[in-house]
């Protein structure tokens, strides 16, 4: 098929149209399926909703770092988003789940821009970022594993999208040498070693390695 400024502009919606309709399924009876809260989800729900009405968690710390939860301290960042949307919707399991589904979507935006400065960096010019940056990112929009857990309230999802916009942030800096996207990479990176555990560690060995391939 010969390449037109039409096909282009074509194509081009219909990746929109699909990424829009990824969102949409995303947010499509998100307080019914999947059945019922677990338990982690229910924590969430509680404390934001006692963070929204008395300004402390359950156990009565005020505007804590960290909150208890079935034995162990975890941070407090889903929590605290997700009074927004009780406050508007009430306090139900679409409200409850609508931050994770929300920061799945800004995941997929984040990951589009990300593969692009990726390619780029390694030397990729033309169409090519943006046609790889598209199709991978389709294929993150409609991957299972990654749509079942966007529709849960769990404190990975916001942790997962600061480490993204870290990363983006990061390669942004790597491309422009511009001193501002460096500062955003670290204050995301910030963020997501905050928001969950596993990111303590992925998140410093990303820092190490570029840091190490930089200065060689």
């Amino acid at each position: 098929m010969k390449i037109t400024k039409f096909n282009v502009k074509y194509l081009n919606w219909l990746f929109i149209l699909l990424i829009g309709f990824s969102f949409f399924l995303r947010f499509l009876k998100l307080g019914e399926i999947p059945y019922g809260l677990n338990w982690d989800e229910v924590n969430n729900g509680y404390t934001a909703y006692s963070l929204l009405k008395t300004g402390k968690d359950e156990w009565g710390a005020v505007w804590p770092l960290y909150t208890k939860a079935f034995g162990e301290y975890k941070s407090i960042i889903y929590a605290t988003l997700s009074t927004i949307p009780i406050k508007v919707f009430g306090l139900n399991g679409w409200s409850v789940r609508f931050t994770g589904a929300f920061f799945s979507c800004a995941i997929i935006i984040a990951f589009y821009f990300l593969v692009k400065e990726v390619v780029m960096y390694y030397g990729q010019t033309g169409p090519k970022p943006t046609l790889v940056a598209k199709w991978a990112t389709l294929l993150l929009a409609f991957n299972p594993w990654f749509f079942f857990f966007s529709r849960y309230a769990f404190n990975p999802m916001t942790s997962l999208a600061f480490g993204l916009f870290s990363l983006l942030g990061l390669f942004y800096f790597l491309n422009n040498k511009k001193p501002m996207y460096l500062f955003v990479s670290v204050f995301f990176s910030v963020l997501s070693v905050y928001g969950y555990h596993s990111a303590r560690l992925i998140i410093p060995l990303i820092w190490l390695y570029f840091g190490i391939s930089q200065w060689r």
